[in-house]
């Protein structure tokens, strides 16, 4: 059985970030595995990712922070093994922005989050 893409799946569903742009840096939100394991995944020109930019479809490696882990984030992580450590952990559940302030289900099929509601 093939491991889903979950990180250009979820980079696809958040492409613009939390802050609307895709031109300068993209913070999108974190996940959070079946299991409860919380993670975040970024990649953009203030990241250390490859290909080094912002607003791309598809990146080789990318930012990892695994929260309760460390407390620093790993540089240039392969997309690879990020995509089975997060099926590992049972798949995504939930993305949230800022401090689990706001946590959205994801839709199973697509892994869209829900739009959100101000």
């Amino acid at each position: 059985m093939s491991v889903p893409d979950y990180v250009h799946m979820l980079f696809k569903a958040a492409p613009k970030g939390i802050f609307g742009t895709t031109t300068d840096l993209v913070i999108r939100p974190g996940i959070i595995c079946k299991n409860n394991t919380r993670l975040s995944v970024q990649a953009s020109s203030f990241h250390h990712c490859l290909p080094r930019k912002s607003g791309l479809d598809k990146y080789t490696h990318v930012e990892v922070m695994i929260y309760g882990k460390d407390e620093d984030p790993e540089p240039n992580v392969p997309v690879e093994w990020v995509n089975n450590f997060i099926h590992e952990n049972g798949g995504p559940e939930y993305v949230y922005y800022g401090n689990l302030q706001a946590l959205f289900p994801l839709n199973k099929d697509t892994l869209d989050p829900p739009k959100r509601i101000s």
